[in-house]
Parts: C-alpha cells; structure tokens; sequence
C-alpha cells in the first residue's frame, strides 16, 4: 500500500545516489548505491550488501550513512524498523512471502527439512560477513577461526529471546531456528 515497504523504496529511489535494482510484477525488489545494494528477503525484510570496505571504521561509516536514511524514511512511511534477530511478534505463517518463484521453492524444501525453515524465510535477520582471503591456507586459517568465534559472536550478540509474541527460553531464538531449517545448512 501507500504506506508499504515497496511504497518505501520507490520514495528511497528519490533521494540522491540510489538507483532501481530488480523489480517483479511492477514493484521494487531492490535499489542500488554506492555504498551497497539493498534489496528484500521473502517476508520484506530488509538487507544491505555493502560494498566492499578496507576497514572497519569506513564500514562503520557506510552503516551509518544506510541507517540513517533507513530511519528517516521509516519516519515518513510510519515504518518501525528493530534491528533484532527474529520477529518478536508475528507468527511465520502470518507473514506471506513476497512473490518471487525462488522465494516460493526455497519455502517448500524447508517446511520439509526442518521444523522452523518458516520463520528463517519470514522472520529472521542478521548481519552478515564477507572476508577476503588469499590462498588456501589463508581461507582455511579464516574458516577455522570463525567456526571458533561463532558461538561466542552469537552470544555477544543474541537479540531474539522472543518468538510469536512469547518469551523463549533461549536468548537467540534465530539461532534455534537456523538449527532447525535445513540440515544439509547448518551443523
């Protein structure tokens, strides 16, 4: 509608720098920048690719710079945008997918391979990370430490304690359910 996420894009597509990305049946999927592209998960979340940055402190300024405009046009668009883990409200089967046929095969294999696919698909966000190695052995070296890291990165930062408008046990609920969508994925 008026007010919706696709609405939101078309008037980010007004503001300098950003250009359109992919569109499906007439309506924005993705828009581009300099400073990334952001596009739309299945259930209208939003993600920022950033482009590559040589330091943390020039990431830090990108996601700054995207936040910022991100806010000001959830403030025009009367959108609440939480930079948490998993939806704390709205149960995945209240949540429709956008329409996009990869979208729609993705949500049939993982309502077959896990008891919580749906909610990663709808429901979950995340940062995620890219790093550039050098050589085998740098990319083994990298791998090996971030297999070490995760559970404490996902401790620092677990933000999901709730799920369906109910307090979990857990303190990450999005890490149950990326243990629970597909296991050729995860483990």
């Amino acid at each position: 509608g008026k007010q919706g996420i696709h609405s939101a894009l078309e008037t980010l597509l007004q503001n300098p720098g950003w250009s359109a990305g992919e569109s499906h049946a007439g309506a924005l999927f993705s828009l581009n920048h300099e400073m990334g592209s952001l596009t739309l998960e299945p259930g209208c979340q939003i993600e920022l690719s950033a482009t590559p940055n040589s330091s943390l402190f020039e990431l830090e300024e990108t996601i700054a710079a995207y936040l910022q405009e991100i806010m000001l046009l959830g403030e025009s668009h009367d959108i609440d945008f939480f930079g948490i883990g998993l939806n704390p409200l709205v149960p995945a089967k209240d949540i429709p997918l956008l329409p996009k046929y990869r979208y729609e095969l993705m949500d049939n294999l993982f309502q077959r391979t896990g008891k919580l696919g749906q909610y990663m698909m709808r429901n979950s966000a995340s940062l995620q990370v890219c790093i550039d190695y050098f050589s085998e052995e740098d990319l083994l070296a990298k791998l090996n430490l971030s297999f070490q890291l995760c559970p404490f990165v996902r401790a620092l930062f677990s933000n999901s304690p709730f799920m369906d408008g109910v307090k979990s046990e857990f303190k990450c609920m999005r890490g149950l359910v990326w243990q629970n969508t597909d296991p050729d994925r995860q483990g």
